[in-house]
């Protein structure tokens, strides 16, 4: 009797002592009055998904978020402030580099270790690019944007006898192109019809990396290569496609579109819409909009290959763990929360931008968006080497470029000239920047 009423005790017991466990599992392991800051900017979420990725984490882990700025100085401004930041929302380029060079990012190699498959179905091309040194800062968020895409007006091609140009066509075919669509719409005997524009979004860059433009040396990163003979040649090409007419300087292009678009950094994608050029690159989902507004039959291609190949001009976000966080392994759980399925679907259809190889078969890109090429256009751009639109070189550089490109673009100075003029102070401040980031 007693060994019954012992197994009764002890059968009791052992119900008490599971549940108790359970419910200690069930219960988050972080306390009641855990915070946790997460810098972050996704424009394509709508209020109503960004409030349920933050009402589901916190009813997770049972702790609170509070969303920060991923505006790099503001960022910058609360590490040095010491201001509570757990995850850091982070261009890829040179703004990786410089918060993983000032040591305000996490190498978060170990997490992705203790992650089976985090990474498995990353696009290669985006591996290297979360990478600082060796060591991986960044998480790339749900997606990536083409940025080199060259948008196509049908409709000016097939008057000018031509075909939609091939994804994998050449610069020489471009010039053949560029030839047939020259024209001079009003009869006054100036050219005011191009092929294609280089101040467009992103404009001359595609077209100098494609010519063997590079920021620095691909074979030792640590130097600058704008001076370069292969970086000077690139720009003497975008200069004599000028110089003959095939495409226009800026002025000419401003010229020629509405007055209400004159005063946009970016006029050749209005000049593309108004029929003054015949191709322009844009981010995609903004370009598709525009072309369905004005009822262009529209076609895509990439911008094409020259000595230096096709090169995929690309602008993403990541988002890392910040050196100084107290709360690390809950950052990275946040970083695996917004990495989701559900979320990066959300993303990647809301703007056409992947971030995974297996996103190139979603829906998102089979979807009849009335644009030819379309698909084979995308899956082809980011089978294409990658370089970001911010590279890693500090911003002084990247816009010093700029000092070199506008005299070039406006024919008002050749590009050994113009390269000879600022070489010297961008490659003191590359030298000086290198010193900072050591």
């Amino acid at each position: 009797m007693t060994t019954v009423k012992w197994n009764a005790v002890f059968g009791l017991t052992n119900v008490a002592v599971w549940v108790t466990l359970i419910a200690l599992l069930c219960v988050p392991a972080y306390g009641q009055n855990t915070k946790l800051v997460a810098s972050f900017n996704m424009p394509h979420l709508t209020p109503e998904i960004q409030d349920e990725l933050v009402a589901d984490f916190e009813a997770k882990h049972g702790v609170e978020v509070e969303l920060a700025t991923r505006n790099p100085a503001q960022l910058i401004a609360m590490f040095a402030a010491g201001q509570q930041i757990d995850v850091v929302q982070v261009n890829s380029g040179f703004h990786l580099m410089n918060f993983a060079g000032q040591g305000l990012l996490r190498d978060i190699d170990e997490y992705i270790e203790r992650t089976p498959g985090f990474t498995d179905d990353w696009l290669p091309q985006i591996v290297d690019q979360t990478k600082y040194q060796g060591k991986t800062y960044l998480v790339p968020r749900g997606q990536i944007d083409p940025l080199s895409l060259l948008w196509v007006n049908v409709g000016m091609v097939q008057d000018a006898g031509l075909g939609v140009p091939r994804v994998d066509w050449t610069r020489d075919e471009f010039e053949e192109y560029a030839r047939r669509l020259r024209a001079d719409r009003n009869g006054d005997g100036v050219v005011d019809q191009w092929a294609a524009s280089y101040e467009s979004w992103q404009g001359w860059k595609p077209w100098w990396l494609n010519g063997g433009g590079r920021y620095t040396d691909p074979d030792d990163p640590a130097r600058l290569a704008l001076g370069d003979p292969s970086s000077r040649d690139s720009l003497e090409w975008i200069q004599q496609s000028i110089r003959t007419g095939l495409m226009p300087r800026p002025d000419q292009l401003r010229s020629n579109i509405a007055l209400e678009h004159t005063s946009t950094d970016y006029p050749g994608l209005p000049a593309f819409l108004e029929g003054v050029v015949a191709m322009a690159t844009e981010g995609a989902r903004k370009a598709v909009e525009d072309m369905n507004t004005v009822g262009m039959d529209g076609a895509v291609t990439l911008v094409p290959a020259g000595p230096g190949g096709q090169i995929s001009v690309v602008g993403w976000q990541g988002h890392g763990i910040s050196s100084t966080s107290a709360h690390a392994d809950l950052a990275w759980e946040w970083i695996k929360h917004i990495n989701q399925e559900k979320y990066w679907r959300y993303w990647i259809s809301a703007s056409f931008t992947p971030t995974i190889s297996r996103s190139l078969t979603n829906e998102f890109i089979t979807v009849e968006t009335g644009v030819d090429q379309f698909r084979e256009a995308f899956v082809a751009f980011f089978q294409k080497p990658f370089v970001s639109m911010q590279p890693y070189v500090p911003q002084e550089i990247f816009n010093g470029l700029r000092q070199i490109v506008d005299p070039v673009l406006a024919l008002e100075k050749e590009p050994a000239v113009a390269i000879a003029e600022v070489i010297g102070p961008l490659e003191s401040a590359w030298e000086r920047h290198r010193g900072e980031m050591h």
